[in-house]
């Protein structure tokens, strides 16, 4: 196995046992196994699982970006209501064809509060996607396809139901989240 394989396969196996078991639980020698390696491999990419788990936060989170999503330069007058809508649908999407990914997030999410710098991290995301969705929507006013109001509140309206829709899904409970994404995008838009 080339060392490229062997690095990749850590990775995989880690994330598949992390979605499993959780992060306290799935240890190096289980890792090693599934990976098909010896646990010793393991420290010749990652000094400890520590350092194994802060490498798999990073992955997962480091490119978890609003502007990846929602790219604002790229909503016009024209496309406002369309592209916000198929933008948050794309992301919900990449929840549901993914529960895994969910479970992982989750498992980071819980032992966030063990970790102060999962912590920042993830506070840090959150807001930034809180504000990411005020400097879309301050972009639409200005646009003039966003009424005026409180944008602060319409912002984190979205964020909210972003987050809930991921909440139940991770739970794996189905629920109509294109209509209910449609919804809170139609409700923002201002055409109630």
């Amino acid at each position: 196995m080339a060392k490229g394989d062997t690095y990749q396969h850590i990775i995989d196996s880690a994330l598949a046992l992390v979605a499993e078991y959780g992060l306290e639980k799935a240890s190096l020698s289980m890792i090693a196994n599934k990976a098909g390696i010896s646990k010793p491999a393991i420290y010749y990419y990652f000094s400890s699982k520590e350092a194994l788990l802060d490498h798999l936060f990073h992955l997962l989170f480091d490119d978890y970006q609003f502007d990846h999503y929602f790219p604002l330069d790229t909503y016009t007058k024209d496309n406002f209501s369309t592209l916000l809508t198929d933008n948050g649908l794309q992301l919900l999407q990449e929840y549901d064809e993914n529960p895994e990914l969910l479970k992982i997030i989750n498992h980071f999410i819980v032992y966030a509060g063990q970790k102060q710098s999962y912590d920042e991290k993830l506070k840090q995301t959150l807001t930034e996607f809180l504000d990411g969705f005020k400097r879309l929507l301050i972009h639409g006013q200005q646009l003039g396809v966003i009424k005026t109001g409180d944008v602060t509140a319409k912002a984190q309206l979205l964020g909210l139901v972003l987050d809930n829709i991921s909440s139940y899904l991770l739970m794996g409970i189905k629920v109509e989240s294109t209509a209910v994404w449609t919804q809170a995008v139609s409700y923002v838009m201002g055409d109630d």
